[in-house]
């Protein structure tokens, strides 16, 4: 049997992800900006505590990710999260609800909430940007480098539409190294960026 130390960012920790919610996007923050690609730069790991998870060497490759999944869907619920509400107030409607893993990515949109936020979600579609396209669009979305917000917007408002006909509730997000290692080993990245497809009221 092989063990895999496992490194969490706790919830309690103020340690969250990326919010488009703020500036006025409805999108994803992160410390880079767009400009790196749709979704910008990524942040490194926090081992805050251990756990220990045991992968059999006969265990499949669906049950290791159901596995893997049912662990992120528990770590994005006892999170704290931030948000920077958005200027146009249709945003949540039409682009989701975005949320940072950290306040400081939140910033990067304007100025957070004053506390964090939990939300709950249960069918997530997770991965990185061009695993989660792929699995939405059939391909990844090709991105000449042109930062154009409005073009931001309307993926992001053609991403959320697709993901609630597929089922999903909400897309978590990683960095193409981030989810690798996720995959790999089931560590959490630090960053990782939130959107709630459907907010209900209580949650804006």
């Amino acid at each position: 049997m092989t063990s895999v130390l496992v490194v969490v960012t706790a919830g309690d920790s103020g340690q969250g992800r990326g919010n488009r919610g703020g500036g006025g996007h409805g999108g994803f923050a992160t410390a880079g900006g767009f400009c790196h690609g749709p979704y910008g730069q990524y942040g490194n790991w926090v081992a805050l505590y251990n756990v220990q998870v045991t992968i059999r060497p006969e265990m499949g490759a669906m049950e290791m990710r159901s596995v893997l999944h049912e662990r992120l869907i528990a770590h994005v619920n006892r999170k704290k999260w931030w948000h920077v509400p958005p200027v146009d107030p249709n945003a949540y409607r039409k682009r989701g609800k975005f949320l940072a893993s950290t306040y400081e990515e939140s910033e990067f949109w304007g100025r957070p909430l004053d506390d964090p936020q939990r939300i709950t979600i249960a069918r997530p579609l997770i991965g990185d940007e061009k695993t989660i396209e792929t699995r939405l669009f059939g391909q990844p979305v090709p991105w000449d480098g042109i930062c154009l917000m409005r073009r931001r917007f309307a993926l992001d408002a053609k991403m959320k539409r697709t993901a609630l006909a597929k089922g999903y509730d909400s897309i978590v997000l990683m960095s193409p190294k981030g989810f690798s290692k996720f995959k790999a080993t089931g560590k959490f990245p630090r960053s990782i960026e939130l959107n709630i497809l459907a907010p209900t009221g209580t949650e804006f």
